[in-house]
């Protein structure tokens, strides 16, 4: 039968999962291109030089196969990877998502940065840059998992999307975040994030 999933701990379900089917049985986090090789096979992960897309999974003689372009830098590649992990999983256990490329972006980066790995290192700093260099993630990333690892607000604003992350506090609308990443508001700690100068992280005090 196919299972309705979508919300945050599900996703977090399917990158344990992930890590379930790889046999890596300790707590530490992993690359997903050691984890597409422990499931897929040693060569199950190809780098491409002149590939359009950012990344794709196929198959091969019945075996999965994730391609990557080469000339990303490894925080991206490793992402790239943990999205189509995303992909094989949601369809290996039949889960159904309304945006499934969004539900892969999650489950990519609850790969790179393991729940209670990410939780024990966020509760010993809150530097993004360290969080990381130590998960190899964006800064983007960082900030984002803090918020769904702990449940405390969070919104990293672009200039194409805003994302908000927390469970503990109720964000304004779209418009209103955005006037608080250019003003700032009172209760609101706003950081500019090194991976792409455009991006304001927004941490709201509780």
């Amino acid at each position: 039968s196919t299972n309705e999933r979508g919300n945050v701990n599900d996703f977090e379900w399917c990158a344990e999962a992930v890590y379930s089917l790889a046999k890596v049985d300790d707590d530490r986090p992993s690359f997903p291109s050691s984890l597409a090789r422990r499931l897929f096979g040693p060569k199950s992960v190809v780098l491409v030089p002149t590939m359009k897309a950012v990344a794709q999974l196929f198959t091969v003689n019945d075996s999965p196969v994730i391609a990557v372009r080469k000339s990303l830098s490894k925080q991206a590649r490793e992402h790239a990877i943990g999205h189509e992990l995303g992909h094989w999983i949601l369809r290996r256990e039949g889960v159904r998502v309304d945006n499934e490329e969004e539900a892969c972006d999650f489950i990519g980066a609850a790969i790179q940065a393991r729940r209670h790995c990410f939780q024990a290192r966020a509760r010993e700093t809150r530097d993004l840059k360290q969080l990381a260099f130590d998960f190899c993630i964006t800064e983007t990333n960082a900030a984002l998992r803090i918020g769904e690892v702990t449940g405390e607000p969070v919104a990293v604003v672009a200039p194409h999307r805003v994302r908000a992350r927390g469970e503990a506090w109720n964000w304004p609308d779209e418009p209103e975040i955005r006037r608080m990443a250019r003003r700032g508001a009172p209760g609101i700690v706003r950081t500019r994030l090194q991976d792409d100068a455009r991006r304001v992280a927004l941490f709201a005090a509780l």
